[in-house]
């Protein structure tokens, strides 16, 4: 069968699936969810870790409005339950995603791998006892670097800061 947004290719008994809309990054429209349902005989929820993240992420009842019926999502509601930060139009999506990793980059590379450490850990941590543990714990870690004196010197002379990672 011929699909209108994706590529089907048969190699040694292998289905190779791609979705082919590259002019739009590959975002879902209903002609592509209409394409995935199709060839896939309507797609489950129960895959990747979803049954365990999106309840944590969003609640048991939004999670199951979502994994029993087959729903998709769109971009307002993703945003309206907290899973996207913000939506934007996709001619501004670029700059957005830009000005994005520009904030990022401004913070040292070892603050940013030890915060994404936290927010992973703090979404099962035992307590809040063990959450702010863990944070102590990684602000000490960021006192002991190069980059640290790097920050405040730059602060302290008004410039953007040099990081090198160490």
């Amino acid at each position: 069968m011929a699909y209108q947004h994706l590529e089907v290719r048969h190699e040694a008994g292998v289905d190779w699936v791609t979705m082919n809309r590259p002019e739009q990054l590959n975002s879902l429209n209903p002609a592509l969810i209409a394409d995935l349902n199709d060839y896939f005989g309507g797609l489950g929820a129960c895959d990747i870790g979803v049954s365990y993240f999106l309840p944590r992420m969003v609640g048991a009842s939004v999670a199951a409005e979502y994994m029993l019926t087959g729903r998709f999502m769109d971009a307002p509601r993703a945003a309206q339950l907290g899973l996207v930060s913000r939506v934007a139009p996709l001619p501004e999506l670029e700059a957005e995603a830009r000005a994005f990793a520009a904030d990022m980059l401004a913070a040292t590379p070892l603050g940013l791998r030890l915060t994404k450490e936290a927010l992973g850990h703090a979404i099962d941590a035992g307590s809040i006892d063990a959450a702010i543990a863990m944070e102590d714990h990684n602000q000490v870690l960021c006192t002991q670097g190069e980059d640290f004196s790097e920050g405040v010197n730059a602060f302290l002379e008004k410039r953007a800061p040099r990081y090198r990672g160490a």
